[in-house]
């Protein structure tokens, strides 16, 4: 598969002189979380939500300067916090191997570029609605191998955080597990989850290491039966803008979905299908 059939063309992209409250609010009103900066007509950078979220907590310039100062808060700009030097893509890319690659990276987004020209951006979450959406134009039905259930994808092996943990505790279990959410429990029952952008979130609002998760934690935590296929609960992730879903039994959580862990099935569906 190459990366024309799967990428969303003609992006929303920013100046690198831009200031961090035009990127925040472009992204607000489209809801998206990664904008190419382009600059006389070439890609210079790639700036991310999470890339705002540690240097803002996402808030208008005017409350940043509070616990900032105005000269840090208003004098940033996209090229500041921007990802740069970036490599980008080009359409007939295959894209199975630049998944990779830009997962390696660590990279969440892709350029696409033909000759000097932004054309296109790939993210795995192209890959997850097309593979769900396929599965819901074709109708599969239950059972079907190439929608397999949560229960055969998830992470079985969970590391959690007891809800009185501190940012300080989430950032070291996140770096042990090479993980970007955790579920918080109290007293064995699954009360919330937090993720990576909740923690720079918090310190984009200058919450100390020994602040409490329970204070920045997704509280309405939207979970999956084990038993669910694949399709529907990428689609329950895509509609709630959600990362990961926890699997659970009751209120016990007896595993994890997230967008990484969808990505290698997905690809394999989808590969025959062009």
């Amino acid at each position: 598969m190459q990366v024309a059939n799967i990428m969303t063309r003609d992006p929303l992209t920013i100046a690198p002189d831009a200031t961090l409250d035009e990127a925040i609010g472009r992204m607000d009103e489209h809801q998206i979380r990664h904008l190419p900066v382009v600059e006389d007509g070439s890609v210079v950078g790639v700036v991310s939500d999470r890339d705002l979220l540690e240097r803002t907590g996402w808030l208008p310039a005017r409350v940043r300067d509070i616990y900032q100062g105005p000269v840090e808060s208003r004098g940033a700009c996209v090229r500041d916090v921007m990802l740069a030097p970036i490599e980008c893509a080009t359409p007939d890319a295959p894209l199975g191997p630049l998944l990779e690659s830009a997962r390696s990276r660590q990279l969440e987004c892709v350029p696409v570029v033909d000759g000097d020209r932004l054309v296109g951006i790939v993210t795995e979450k192209d890959v997850l609605g097309a593979f769900a959406e396929r599965c819901r134009d074709a109708k599969t039905e239950p059972g079907a191998g190439e929608d397999p259930r949560v229960d055969d994808i998830m992470a079985k092996d969970v590391h959690v955080l007891e809800v009185g943990a501190t940012l300080a505790r989430a950032r070291e279990e996140m770096a042990r597990a090479g993980a970007h959410h955790l579920p918080v429990i109290q007293g064995g029952r699954l009360v919330g989850i937090v993720s990576d952008r909740d923690l720079r979130r918090a310190a984009g609002r200058g919450r100390g290491e020994d602040y409490v998760i329970e204070e920045v934690m997704t509280r309405a935590v939207v979970g999956a039966p084990r038993d669910m296929r694949l399709s529907e609960a990428i689609l329950r992730m895509l509609a709630g803008r959600f990362s990961s879903l926890p699997v659970v039994e009751g209120s016990q959580i007896v595993g994890i979905l997230t967008f990484s862990d969808a990505l290698q099935p997905c690809l394999a569906a989808l590969e025959p299908a062009q």
